[in-house]
């Protein structure tokens, strides 16, 4: 469920920091204990409504779906923990909302990009761009199969060390990483750094995951320990290589750059689509699913991160 994978098989003594990763990975979907949920859809684009009817039919006497229009989407009528917002209006106004309840959103042709995918990341949900309603069944199936299978929620990863502090990609010393939610046989790399504080012939690494399960339906706390050698002999891990790759490649695609070197053969695509498009809604979209190694998609670049819950479930919409 969680490892420390360092960056080094063993620390090495001439470095004062390196990066490592903490590894998070989900089960797979059990068909028979999908949690039941409550969906509140936003219908705010001309064809929308009836996608989400043809949805109806995998929701079970358990599940609650209600349908708003632009007009009534208001805190007072929202009845379930989960939104879905499909609109294309730069003037939409997400009302104020508890911060237990994700929204996801998708977004249709010209409409204020940033503005929707804030919203997203502000709720723990994800945000999807369309250039036009021929996905849409897939997108709406998308969002779906993330709150179905939601297995937990809130993680929180806690690391402790005598002998070394670390930092995220913001350069500043934390013991404290939020990570949001993680969804049925997701995994997700947290890239981290380790700086050397003690010069030890061993760190001893000790880290926590909390979150709320949401199968239990209470709190979890998930334990384990790492310890480094120190040596003037190591070898690198080429899985950590590849994290930092993916995440400067991000770094230069929020630039809107696509003169990118990378080792990654899935980004090769996706630049040559953004070089070829230079849609600013499209380099966030992919930005949003590396940096979160979380697959929003429905076009046919569907990548490793997209999950085969999301995927079956959007597949099962789209075909009636």
């Amino acid at each position: 469920m969680i490892t420390f994978i360092p960056g080094y098989d063993n620390a090495p003594n001439h470095l004062n920091s390196f990066h490592s990763m903490i590894r998070l990975k989900c089960q797979n979907m059990d068909d028979d204990n999908i949690p039941h949920a409550d969906i509140d859809f936003v219908c705010d684009y001309p064809g929308s409504l009836d996608v989400v009817d043809k949805a109806r039919k995998l929701f079970r006497s358990e599940d609650n779906l209600t349908i708003h229009d632009f007009e009534d989407f208001r805190t007072e009528n929202l009845t379930g923990k989960n939104v879905i917002v499909i609109s294309n209006r730069s003037f939409f106004v997400m009302p104020a909302l508890a911060a237990d309840i994700r929204v996801h959103v998708i977004g249709i042709g010209r409409h204020d990009y940033l503005k929707f995918k804030n919203m997203a990341v502000k709720h723990n949900g994800t945000y999807n761009y369309l250039q036009n309603t021929d996905e849409l069944s897939d997108a709406v199936g998308s969002a779906m199969g993330a709150i179905f299978s939601t297995f937990y929620r809130d993680i929180s990863i806690e690391i402790k060390c005598n002998t070394l502090v670390f930092s995220g990609q913001d350069a500043k010393i934390k013991t404290k990483f939020p990570i949001g939610d993680l969804y049925a046989d997701e995994q997700k790399d947290i890239l981290i750094r380790c700086h050397r504080i003690k010069n030890e012939l061993q760190h001893r690494i000790e880290y926590t995951m909390t979150a709320f399960s949401v199968m239990s339906g209470g709190d979890i706390e998930i334990q384990g320990v790492k310890v480094l050698n120190a040596s003037s002999t190591y070898k690198i891990n080429d899985q950590v290589e590849m994290r930092k790759d993916e995440m400067e490649a991000v770094q230069k695609l929020s630039e809107y750059n696509t003169d990118i070197k990378t080792k990654c053969g899935q980004l090769h695509e996706d630049i040559e689509m953004l070089r070829e498009s230079q849609i600013p809604a499209l380099f966030q979209r992919i930005i949003q699913e590396y940096k979160d190694q979380r697959d929003n998609r429905t076009d046919q670049y569907v990548s490793k991160y997209y999950t085969r819950f999301r995927l079956w479930l959007s597949t099962e919409i789209n075909k009636s």
